[in-house]
């Protein structure tokens, strides 16, 4: 589609379609039986021309891949426009094939092993009907009390910032459009594995020095590989949770970095504005991230 039938397909979208683009939903939400990929999911008492409306879907590990597939086309095909949905899924370290771990694999210092990884992910993930994947990530993780160490190549931006590049580049191939690739997202910007003393949730407190020279190059680096996607952190930098943090999301990553990637929220982390005591409703929390540039809300 040219960037100009796509403004054509947008001013011809009713306000209700265009907000249904910006969130995402489990699959459970559209077929019975379906395993939840985040844990206990909230009541969303959405209404099924609601649910056509929605951008994407997140789902589980495909068990009936052509009930997928069945899902979609019936979703696009009961959309006004006719939009598919987008389907994503964590694909960590492999799909069928399971991999070594991120940190394992970190520890080759492979390169050509990771974007193999990447590249085997996206083949077995797409024939699946999985569109999107959210990874790599590249947090640089430097305390082992932190729970999620292990989905990280390690300690080293340097080496965050090559297996996550060299991983983007498996995932999405030589071209997008091609059936056996994946979009890429690169996850969780920024400083998320310096959460104090490594509890989840809690705040990072960081430098701009140590932000710029630690923390922000392996986001950089691979976007510069072609990731398609940015998902903020759930921590707060500079007291601003990051979904909603426009030096993190205006300022480096559309102004300096130049970048059009996708930003989507981590899972209800727009409703842990709440928690952060930065908005009164989830009104309010909505209008916060999407001004911050938030894409799409998870």
């Amino acid at each position: 589609m040219t960037h100009e039938k796509l403004l054509d397909l947008i001013r011809s979208m009713s306000l209700a379609e265009k907000v249904g683009q910006l969130a995402q939903i489990p699959l459970s939400a559209c077929l019975d039986g379906v395993g939840e990929p985040t844990g206990p999911m909230m009541q969303y008492n959405l209404t099924p021309d609601q649910v056509v409306l929605c951008g994407s879907l997140i789902c589980d590990r495909p068990t009936d891949a052509a009930l997928y597939a069945k899902t979609v086309r019936e979703m696009q095909e009961a959309h006004p426009h006719k939009i598919p949905p987008i389907l994503m899924r964590d694909i960590i370290h492999g799909f069928r094939t399971v991999f070594p771990i991120p940190l394992a694999m970190g520890c080759s210092f492979d390169e050509q092993m990771a974007e193999k990884m990447g590249r085997i992910s996206a083949i077995e993930g797409a024939v699946s009907g999985v569109h999107a994947s959210f990874a790599p990530m590249v947090d640089v993780v430097r305390d082992p009390r932190w729970g999620r160490c292990m989905e990280s190549p390690g300690e080293s931006p340097a080496l965050c910032g090559a297996m996550g590049a060299a991983m983007v580049k498996g995932l999405r191939g030589d071209n997008l459009e091609s059936a056996d690739t994946l979009a890429a997202c690169a996850k969780h910007y920024a400083a998320y594995g310096l959460c104090q003393a490594g509890m989840e949730y809690a705040p990072a407190d960081c430098s701009r020095t140590e932000m710029y020279n630690v923390y922000l190059p392996p986001f950089k680096k691979t976007l510069d590989a072609g990731c398609d996607m940015v998902m903020p952190s759930f921590i707060t930098v500079d007291r601003v949770p990051c979904v909603c943090n426009e030096w993190l999301l205006k300022d480096i990553l559309r102004d300096r970095w130049g970048s059009d990637a996708m930003v989507i929220s981590d899972y209800a982390d727009v409703w842990q504005l709440l928690n952060h005591g930065v908005a009164e409703d989830l009104k309010e929390a909505a209008k916060l991230c999407i001004r911050a540039g938030l894409d799409m809300d998870m």
